[in-house]
């Protein structure tokens, strides 16, 4: 299951990265709270996930239409963020292990490194 999600993510990341449609800011804002959130959940240190937020917020309006869009999606990025980083005990979230956050997490700051993001 954990390397399904790992290429599930990654490929919902990179596609959301590659891709400056009019829902690329809003696909960026969910997949990078998704991951973002459950890196802080897992421990990753709160100044990589906030450089990481940083670099995920210019993407995002590089990639809005307009000013609204990026409000809207950057709206969505933090309420994912908070969801996946403070999961409700007993609820039916999807909780990735923190491996495999991890591990992605490792590959988005490689990325962005290799991008000149940084």
């Amino acid at each position: 299951m954990s390397r399904i999600l790992a290429a599930a993510l990654a490929g919902f990341f990179l596609s959301g990265v590659a891709s400056a449609s009019t829902d690329g800011a809003t696909s960026l804002a969910v997949g990078g709270g998704f991951l973002l959130g459950n890196a802080d959940r897992c421990g990753v240190s709160g100044e990589r996930v906030a450089r990481a937020g940083r670099i995920i917020d210019r993407l995002i309006r590089a990639a809005a239409g307009d000013a609204g869009e990026a409000r809207s999606a950057e709206q969505r990025f933090a309420a994912v963020f908070l969801a996946t980083a403070h999961p409700q005990a007993g609820g039916h979230a999807l909780i990735p292990s923190c491996r495999v956050v991890r591990a992605q997490f490792d590959r988005l700051e490689r990325h962005h490194r290799q991008a000149g993001l940084d």
